[in-house]
């Protein structure tokens, strides 16, 4: 995995952090969901798990 920065010439200091802090977040959650996924022996794949926690993880960051 390759993550990209670009700050934006718009946006001050703090939104940009806040911005920064947010996506690590969202990856840190999804690699935890990985992991813990990986370690059940469910009806549901793991894969198929991973897709529907990350989708609530969007779901969720967007309502805030």
């Amino acid at each position: 995995m390759n993550i990209r920065y670009t700050p934006r010439a718009d946006a001050s200091p703090e939104i940009e952090a806040e911005a920064l802090a947010a996506v690590y977040t969202f990856i840190l959650e999804c690699h935890e969901t990985k992991k813990a996924t990986e370690k059940t022996d469910g009806d549901e794949s793991g894969e198929a798990a991973e897709h529907d926690h990350t989708e609530k993880i969007v779901a969720e960051k967007r309502k805030s």
